[in-house]
C-alpha cells in the first residue's frame, strides 16, 4: 500500500524544512568563520552580528555576547514552513563596506561566496 497525497505532502515540507534550515545554518556559519574566507575581522564586532533568524530578519546590533545567534539558530532549528522565510542579516553599519572589499583581509563578495558555498553544499546533499 502506498503513501496518502497527505502523507507525501508532509514528507516534502518535512524535507524543504531541513535543506532550507542547512542551508541558513551553512550561510550563517561560512560568514562567521575568520578571514579570508569569511567576514573581515578588526575587532569581532561585524562578524559576531551576523544573526539566522526565522520569520523576519534580525533587527539591530549586537554587544560582544552570541545571545541573538544563539537565539536564532533556536529559532531556525525550531522552523517550520508556516514560520516565514529564513534569513541571515547583520545590522552593522559598515557590512556592505567590508562586502565591497573595503578591508584587505577578505576579498569583495565574501558575502556571495558564503551564499555560493552554502548552496554547492546544498546541492551536493542532494546528489
Amino acid at each position: 500500500m502506498g503513501l496518502t497525497a497527505a502523507q507525501i505532502g508532509e514528507q516534502l515540507a518535512k524535507g524543504v524544512e531541513q535543506e532550507a534550515k542547512a542551508l541558513v545554518l551553512d550561510i550563517a556559519r561560512n560568514l562567521r568563520v575568520k578571514p579570508p574566507e569569511g567576514t573581515p575581522v578588526q575587532t569581532g564586532h561585524a562578524r559576531r552580528n551576523w544573526i539566522p533568524s526565522a520569520g523576519e530578519p534580525h533587527s539591530g546590533v549586537v554587544g560582544n555576547d552570541d545571545a541573538a545567534f544563539e537565539q536564532g539558530l533556536a529559532a531556525v532549528l525550531a522552523y517550520h514552513l508556516g514560520d516565514g522565510p529564513l534569513w541571515v542579516s547583520n545590522s552593522v553599519d559598515y557590512i556592505r563596506a567590508l562586502n565591497y572589499g573595503s578591508s584587505k583581509q577578505s576579498p569583495a563578495g565574501f558575502v556571495e561566496r558564503a551564499v555560493d558555498l552554502a548552496l554547492a553544499k546544498a546541492q551536493a546533499r542532494q546528489g
